[in-house]
């Protein structure tokens, strides 16, 4: 209970300085992204609804299938979502990636998830959080609010061989 507290005094610390007017903003941000994931995996009961909805919905669409083994995918995809990121994502394959965005997407309203089949009958992504495969493009006249890209790392070694 002790390292609990004492992330959470930290975690309110690097919040109450976030707002100073340092030149550090960037290195906060990822400080206190740190600290909540680390709060999140290691102590369930302050994850908040947000997160709770979300892992349900996890379980809901993995069925018999899901497995505590996906957590790490499911905490890299909430993760980035939640802290506002935007770039690359790079996951394993056969992680429960595409299970763990499709209950992003169930979880919130605000994300969408493009898949080479699911573009040509892409929905208003105007607004939106887009998580996209690799390859998959936005189409033109989207106005999203951010794009994270999913990149497979056993991909990543094939391009480098």
């Amino acid at each position: 209970m002790t390292t609990i507290n004492d992330r959470l005094a930290y975690l309110d610390r690097l919040i109450s300085v976030q707002n100073c007017g340092h030149n550090v903003h960037e290195e906060i941000d990822e400080a206190i992204s740190l600290v909540r994931s680390e709060l999140r995996v290691e102590n369930p009961e302050f994850c908040g609804t947000d997160y709770g909805r979300y892992i349900e919905n996890v379980k809901r669409l993995a069925g018999s299938c899901y497995s505590e083994d996906f957590r790490l995918a499911n905490g890299i995809i909430y993760g980035a979502y939640s802290s506002g990121a935007e770039g690359d994502i790079y996951v394993g394959r056969a992680v429960g990636t595409s299970t763990s965005v499709h209950a992003l997407e169930a979880t919130f309203k605000d994300v969408a998830y493009l898949t080479r089949e699911s573009r040509r009958n892409a929905p208003d992504l105007n607004g939106k959080v887009v998580f996209v495969d690799q390859g998959v493009s936005i189409p033109r006249g989207q106005r999203i609010k951010r794009l994270l890209k999913i990149i497979s790392v056993e991909d990543v070694r094939r391009r480098d061989e």
